[in-house]
């Protein structure tokens, strides 16, 4: 479906380090630039903040989905020509920038109100694997690879490495892909809780979309709610955690659509939520 919208835009539009393909209520965010490998250069990020910036404001989105044009790369991670030293005084403050704008970017995903999926068809490495890992969904083919390179180049993976460890990653395994920048399958990333489902390369894309499709069919607004309520209350301690879960509780039973979903839930039927009560 997406693959055939994508063909349409490639051949039709001027190639950007992004495409972005909507159907329905599903937004498709591709990296687009294999001629880098799909690295997370400055240009990229502000493309990716952009696109997912853009996605917020159209209230007829629902579901985000992070991909790749290319089969065997998420990205390569960051563009290393980038934090090469020259002669310019400028080097340390453009490296910065690059740094701080991942960070953007994945603190843009996690507040979001709509969920973010990263479909992982090849390798998803360093600074890639850090922006995979903080999605909030992976689907990965088979063929999937995620690694912390960096210090194999002579540079550490420190940044990727907070999201790989404050991921559901078990920290001796996390330990040992950033101390030998040797990745793990799709199928170890999986067993280890890194991954949410594998499929078969040639499904990755429609088992995807039938995900996000799964995700949609729920309310918006409370998907919204959920969302925030998650991530707020993540890394409290038990009894402040619920304590932010019940107050989610308590504002999301207050909406309509809550109501709706509950009075549907008595007469054994299909909830009809609000929004597609107002598009009928």
């Amino acid at each position: 479906m997406f693959a055939k919208i994508l063909n349409t835009l490639n051949n039709t539009c001027l190639r950007n380090v992004t495409t972005v393909v909507d159907h329905h209520c599903i937004r498709k965010i591709i990296l687009d630039f294999p001629k880098n490998k799909n690295s997370l250069s400055l240009d990229m990020l502000n493309s990716l903040i952009s696109d997912t910036q853009n996605a917020a404001l159209n209230t007829n989105i629902k579901v985000i989905i992070m991909s790749s044009s290319q089969p065997n790369i998420f990205s390569s991670g960051h563009d290393l020509k980038q934090f090469q030293k020259n002669k310019n005084d400028n080097d340390l403050q453009l490296q910065k920038e690059i740094l701080e704008k991942l960070v953007r970017l994945i603190n843009i995903i996690q507040n979001l109100p709509i969920p973010v999926i990263a479909e992982i068809k090849g390798h998803a490495a360093a600074a890639g694997c850090q922006l995979a890992c903080s999605c909030d969904i992976i689907t990965a083919s088979e063929k999937a690879l995620f690694s912390t390179p960096g210090i194999k180049q002579g540079i550490f993976c420190s940044t990727p490495g907070v999201a790989i460890i404050k991921s559901s990653l078990p920290l001796k395994i996390a330990t040992k892909m950033l101390f030998t920048g040797d990745p793990i399958t799709a199928q170890e990333a999986y067993q280890f809780g890194l991954v949410s489902q594998v499929f078969p390369e040639h499904l990755l894309e429609d088992g995807t979309v039938e995900l996000a499709n799964k995700i949609a069919k729920n309310s918006k607004e409370v998907l919204s709610l959920g969302k925030q309520c998650l991530y707020q209350q993540i890394n409290l301690d038990k009894e402040k955690a619920y304590q932010v879960a019940i107050d989610a509780m308590l504002e999301n039973i207050k909406l309509d659509d809550a109501q709706e979903g509950i009075k549907a839930f008595l007469e054994k039927r299909t909830p009809i939520w609000v929004k597609a009560k107002m598009n009928k």
